[in-house]
């Protein structure tokens, strides 16, 4: 198991409505770590969608997090390492959880695990 990775879902798992996370290498859709109530295979579908919309925009940006938001949860996936290789997902309870506030917090996440 990856030692940086377990590291992040630590700090994940504390965050207000989390019911589950993973660390995913994008590019092989290996989970590289996992906690509580996740769906790695749907986190990766949909950052690879995101990377290609963006690659056929030629958009001069880079994606920094992706959301979907359900009835009763809220997905985030957030880039690590400053790149698109590997990525936090988290799942979020609407009720108990604040989106803005997750992903705030894991963007504090990704800045500090460079």
């Amino acid at each position: 198991m990856d030692v940086r990775a377990v590291r992040i879902l630590d700090e994940a798992r504390k965050i207000d409505g989390a019911l589950g996370a993973a660390v995913v290498d994008a590019t092989t859709g290996v989970v590289l770590a996992q906690v509580g109530e996740e769906s790695p295979a749907m986190a990766k579908e949909l950052a690879l969608a995101a990377l290609r919309g963006t690659n056929a925009g030629q958009l001069d940006d880079e994606i920094e997090d992706i959301m979907l938001t359900l009835g009763k949860q809220y997905h985030v996936i957030r880039f690590l390492d400053g790149g698109h290789e590997r990525f936090v997902h988290l799942v979020l309870d609407r009720e108990r959880g604040s989106l803005g506030l997750a992903r705030h917090q894991l963007a504090k996440l990704a800045r500090e695990r460079r």
